[in-house]
């Protein structure tokens, strides 16, 4: 589990947890043009470890020449080991049935397609090449349909 900011004053603009190396995260974020990674201590107020000393990265970003921040979430995810960050809910419940976090997860993203790169801890950068790949073929089937 990790906290990203609610309950402390940096509501969205961090990631961190009691069992993160904040320096070592932010030394191992790949470099993006338009975003910095500065390690941060904090201990939030209310939510998701409420009073417990973490650790972790802010993220300070420019917005007129930032990075695909998409790509920035997952990569943080992925250095984070997501395996234990998408728990399966107990068998017991419905069959198979995962645990509504992940689920949520898989709304927001779109597809279930990031999770299990994840999961699987495939490389990252094959599933934004394939991304960009895609948003590029959309351009292009777009393209006639523009009026302006």
């Amino acid at each position: 589990m990790i906290n990203i900011g609610v309950g402390y004053t940096l509501p969205f603009e961090m990631v961190g947890s009691p069992w993160i190396d904040g320096e070592t995260l932010a030394n191992a974020m790949p470099k993006h043009q338009g975003i910095i990674f500065r390690p941060i201590h904090f201990k939030p107020f209310y939510g998701t470890f409420k009073g417990e000393p973490c650790q972790g990265v802010q993220v300070h970003i420019d917005p007129k020449t930032a990075d695909n921040l998409v790509q920035v979430n997952y990569e943080i995810l992925s250095l984070l080991g997501a395996p234990q960050l998408f728990p399966l809910s107990d068998a017991k419940a419905k069959k198979e049935r995962e645990d509504p976090r992940t689920t949520m997860f898989d709304k927001v993203s779109g597809s279930d397609e990031p999770r299990k790169w994840l999961m699987e801890q495939k490389d990252m950068n094959e599933l934004f090449a394939k991304w960009k790949r895609e948003c590029e073929q959309f351009r292009q089937t777009r393209k006639p349909y523009l009026l302006y």
